[in-house]
């Protein structure tokens, strides 16, 4: 579609004059770019500035569109997918935390545990620890009942 002089038409029924093409590239259209480079590239280095770039934005327009928008800045964003990430790892996988933080892309293991800790509430060892602990606990009353409880809560408090 194109503005004629306020009017729309298809590009077949334009015949010459003063022509406005639509805009391309509208906020949204930044943000959900970003968006989709961040969930593409989450367990790599993204600076603000190759981000801007892919957007088609000036870094300091990117980033207060952003966070504007998600209400969040894109480093925040990125954390929390990668931390989304690093959960499902930890319950999935056998990696070791620093795998885990290295694959997710946090500069250092310490790094990742801070980060980690600030938006779940737990380490990722402690999150480990517990969710693996529900999993258990949950096939052990499908295959026991009720009735075995007793003996699955003595079994799984004697580690602590």
């Amino acid at each position: 579609l194109l503005i004629v002089k306020g009017k729309q038409m298809k590009k077949e029924q334009y015949s010459g004059g003063d022509i406005v093409p639509l805009p391309r590239h509208s906020e949204n259209f930044k943000v959900n770019r970003m968006i989709s480079y961040i969930e593409k590239h989450w367990n790599s280095t993204i600076e603000l500035e190759e981000l801007a770039s892919w957007a088609g934005s000036s870094s300091c327009y990117a980033s207060a569109l952003f966070s504007r928008t998600m209400c969040m800045t894109f480093i925040q964003y990125l954390n929390a997918l990668r931390v989304n990430k690093a959960s499902r790892l930890l319950l999935d996988s056998s990696m070791t935390i620093k795998e885990i933080s290295d694959f997710c892309g946090f500069q250092n293991s310490s790094y990742f545990i801070h980060i980690f800790h600030s938006l779940s509430g737990s380490t990722p060892g402690e999150y480990r620890k517990r969710k693996n602990r529900k999993l258990v606990y949950s096939i052990y009353l499908d295959n026991y009942g009720d009735e075995g409880i007793n003996g699955f809560v003595d079994s799984i408090t004697e580690g602590d």
